[in-house]
């Protein structure tokens, strides 16, 4: 069942984004301009409200839709930060860089646990 609903998930992704991408070729706007989730509600509510509606042929339903999904535009955001390439800021370690060979680090370590432990 979890497949099949995974299959009907991905099929109507690619169908709204297949519809997007047609909408904005006849309009001639870039696709990067169209808001998914914005297309995505008005083809729900073409496939629920309007489909009884609609009393003309199949090509003027697609052209009609094709028509709405177009004019899904993405809203303004003034505000929006330009993206950024990631980076992660340097954090100071609490322990010292290993120089060397471990071994020697470690015979160097115990040795100072002991004399600290004798005193």
């Amino acid at each position: 069942m979890f497949q099949l609903e995974l299959a009907v998930g991905l099929l109507t992704y690619n169908l709204i984004c297949a519809l997007m991408v047609k909408a904005v070729w006849q309009a001639g706007r870039s696709p990067w301009q169209l808001s998914f989730s914005r297309c995505w509600r008005r083809h729900w509510e073409a496939l629920t409200m309007d489909l009884l509606l609609w009393v003309v042929t199949v090509e003027e339903d697609v052209q009609y839709l094709l028509q709405q999904l177009a004019r899904c535009t993405l809203l303004r955001q003034p505000d929006k930060v330009v993206h950024e390439p990631r980076q992660v800021r340097s954090r100071w370690s609490s322990y010292p860089a290993l120089r060397g060979d471990r071994n020697v680090a470690r015979a160097k370590v115990l040795a100072e646990m002991s004399e600290t432990s004798i005193s």
